[in-house]
C-alpha cells in the first residue's frame, strides 16, 4: 500500500488531527507533491498564480472568484453567476473554510486556504452531475434507518423540498457547525462522496 493509500485509508477511518489538516488536506486533494525535491517549486507556483488571480479580484467571496477564474467558468455577469444555486453553495464552502482556517492573514496560509477550496470545488464539479444518484441512495438509506419518517415524509410529499442539492454541493457548509464539519471534509478530501448520504439521513433523524 503506497503512502497516499495509507492516508486515504486513515482518514475513511479516523478523523485527522486538527493540527495536522492543512498538511494532509493539500497531500489528498493533490495541491503539495509527493515527492518532497519538488516542493519548494510547485509552492513558487502556487504563490505566483494566487497572485495573479487574486490581484484580478474584489475581496468579496474572493477566493470561489478566483476558482471561476482559474476554471475559466467566470461570466461577464459575474455577481448574477454567483447567485446562482450551485455558487452559492461553493461560496458556503468558501465560508466555512475561512472559519475553519481562522481567517489567517497569513499570506503563506491565504495560498493555502485557494488551493485546498479549490480542491474541494473541483471534487463538487465530480459529482454534482450525478447528484441524483446520491439522493436516490439517501432516501434508500433513510428509509432503511427510519422507515416511519421515510414514509411521513413520502406522505407529506416533503423530500422534494427538503434541499438535498444545497447540503451536497455545500458539504453541508452552513448548515453544521464548523466545529464539526472538518471530520465530513476529511472523507470529502479523499474523494468519498458517500459520507454526504449518511450525514444527511443522520440529520434527519436527529
Amino acid at each position: 500500500m503506497t503512502g497516499t493509500a495509507k492516508l486515504k485509508y486513515f482518514c475513511l477511518r479516523f478523523t485527522v488531527p486538527v493540527t495536522h489538516r492543512n498538511f494532509v488536506w493539500k497531500l489528498l486533494l493533490g495541491i503539495t507533491p509527493i515527492y518532497t525535491e519538488s516542493d519548494k517549486f510547485i509552492a513558487k507556483q502556487r504563490k505566483m498564480e494566487f497572485h495573479d488571480l487574486r490581484e484580478t479580484t474584489k475581496p468579496h467571496q474572493v477566493y470561489l472568484t478566483m476558482w471561476l477564474l482559474r476554471t475559466r467558468r467566470a461570466k461577464i455577469e459575474m455577481t448574477t453567476q454567483l447567485e446562482t444555486p450551485l455558487f452559492r453553495s461553493m461560496n458556503r464552502m468558501a465560508e466555512s473554510l475561512w472559519h475553519i482556517m481562522e481567517g489567517d492573514q497569513n499570506y503563506d496560509n491565504m495560498v493555502d486556504m485557494y488551493w485546498i477550496l479549490r480542491g474541494f470545488l473541483d471534487h463538487i464539479e465530480n459529482f454534482h452531475n450525478d447528484i441524483r444518484k446520491l439522493f436516490e441512495c439517501t432516501f434508500t438509506l433513510l428509509d432503511k434507518e427510519d422507515t416511519d419518517l421515510y414514509k411521513h415524509l413520502l406522505k407529506l410529499d416533503a423530500l422534494n423540498n427538503i434541499p438535498f442539492d444545497d447540503w451536497f454541493c455545500s458539504c453541508f457548509a452552513g448548515t453544521i457547525s464548523n466545529t464539526s464539519i472538518p471530520k465530513i471534509w476529511d472523507k470529502i478530501a479523499v474523494g468519498a462522496y458517500k459520507i454526504l448520504i449518511y450525514v444527511a439521513v443522520n440529520y434527519l433523524i436527529i
